[in-house]
């Protein structure tokens, strides 16, 4: 899985390659899954997102320690 040097890597080699903030289609289009499929990450919390009135975005970070398998309590 993961330990904390990978997290620690990824903090200190930050890539300005993500914007900060993602709609879910340029989440999926990353993750190559569905419409579905994204919404039901965010709606379970497997994908931390925020709420702006009905839209979702998602920052960068989130995606990556997602992609990563970085459980959400170290977003906090």
């Amino acid at each position: 899985m993961w330990d904390r040097n990978d997290l620690a890597l990824l903090e200190s080699e930050k890539l300005e390659r993500l914007p900060v903030m993602l709609t879910p289609a340029e989440a999926m289009d990353i993750l190559h899954v569905g419409k579905n499929t994204i919404y039901r990450l965010l709606a379970s919390g497997a994908l931390q997102g925020i709420r702006i009135g009905r839209s979702w975005r998602i920052s960068g970070d989130a995606l990556e320690y997602f992609m990563l398998g970085v459980p959400d309590d170290n977003l906090r």
